[in-house]
């Protein structure tokens, strides 16, 4: 895990034809524990992501109207794929 000791699932507004850059409506942090392996690490966050996910449905027009933007402190950025969805016309 690189050594990372907390990690989480966030839940995002998506904008057309844009790729992990809406607001987030919800967000939880999960402690990686030591000696975690990545299955380990996998199902904890897709059952805590589930759960984020139904919480933010549910209060979805209060998730909303307290949204806030991706700020840029601990992004980090890929390779552009070039796909025929992602050409620009």
């Amino acid at each position: 895990m690189h050594g990372d000791t907390v990690t989480g699932v966030t839940i995002i507004q998506i904008r057309p034809n844009k790729f992990d850059v809406g607001p987030i409506l919800n967000q939880e942090l999960h402690k990686v524990q030591k000696n975690c392996t990545a299955e380990e690490l996998g199902a904890a966050l897709a059952t805590k992501g589930a759960h984020l996910l139904i919480d933010t449905l549910m209060k979805l027009p209060e998730k909303i109207a307290n949204k806030r933007e991706q700020g840029m402190m601990g992004v980090t950025f890929g390779m552009w794929i070039s796909t025929p969805w992602t050409q620009k016309t």
